[in-house]
């Protein structure tokens, strides 16, 4: 079997995007019952989440080993008492301790693995954003709240960096003030200046993330845009501190817990 070969099966064991959010909310519409608390479903959904995508990545790297093996050895007895070593491995010390043995014990393999590392990194990122976006909407849609992610391109070229409007899409057109206009980030990048729009009059964005080291710089440069930033309480709460001792004039209406974001749109 062709490198190219065990990598692509290997990858076949992590089930589709829609299929992990599936069973994602369905956990989390057992917890709202529980517990309807915003910001606590929202990162239980993003933990959760990356728990899920581990094991199965976890998986994947042992499928590509296992087929490395059976390549090398064509046994299958030998193959399963030398994947049994690297399963306990891979599951009791991790995946980076797991790939860090590997690339020492068994130079030979470490090719396939490393670029399955490369792979799988490129889809846990890109799986990360779509399902915050994802994962908020589904959200606001237990509380009552109706909204829609741009999907079309002539949506997503004319809302720009808009991720959610509330309620809809074509209301963000043709009713502009009624709506509100969410852009979705987990962490802050440098690059957040230029992804999100400058708010104007009778227009409400708000910016969501669960990023906990906001720096005050930053919240500056949100208040210069007019934007709304909900933040994680424990990281709302330090820059409300951090800012009564700052040289720059720090307007903190324009931060606030996540769990106010619920009762802001429903105002």
């Amino acid at each position: 079997m062709k490198l190219e070969e065990i990598i692509d099966k290997a990858k076949s064991v992590i089930p589709e995007p829609k299929s992990l959010r599936a069973q994602l909310f369905g956990d989390c519409r057992k917890k709202f019952e529980e517990k309807k608390d915003f910001e606590y479903l929202l990162r239980f959904i993003d933990e959760r989440g990356l728990e899920m995508f581990r094991k199965y990545e976890q998986k994947a790297f042992l499928l590509a080993l296992q087929l490395f093996f059976e390549n090398k050895f064509k046994d299958k007895q030998k193959t399963e008492k030398v994947l049994e070593k690297w399963k306990n491995i891979i599951q009791t010390k991790g995946t980076a301790e797991f790939i860090r043995l590997l690339s020492k014990e068994l130079n030979e393999a470490i090719e396939i693995i490393r670029l399955l590392e490369k792979s799988i990194g490129q889809m846990r990122k890109a799986r990360a954003g779509v399902q915050f976006q994802e994962s908020i909407k589904f959200l606001l849609s237990l509380y009552g709240i109706k909204s829609e992610i741009p999907t079309n391109n002539e949506d997503k070229q004319r809302l720009g960096y808009i991720d959610i409007v509330v309620p809809s899409v074509a209301e963000a057109f043709t009713k502009p003030d009624k709506c509100f206009f969410i852009t979705c980030k987990r962490t802050l990048r440098e690059r957040w200046r230029q992804e999100v729009p400058q708010a104007t009059v009778n227009q409400r964005f708000y910016f969501v993330t669960l990023d906990l080291d906001v720096p005050l710089n930053k919240i500056c440069e949100f208040q210069e845009k007019k934007l709304i930033i909900y933040l994680p309480t424990e990281s709302y709460n330090k820059i409300v501190e951090e800012s009564k001792d700052s040289k720059k004039p720090i307007n903190v209406s324009y931060i606030r817990p996540l769990g106010e974001l619920v009762t802001d749109l429903k105002n």
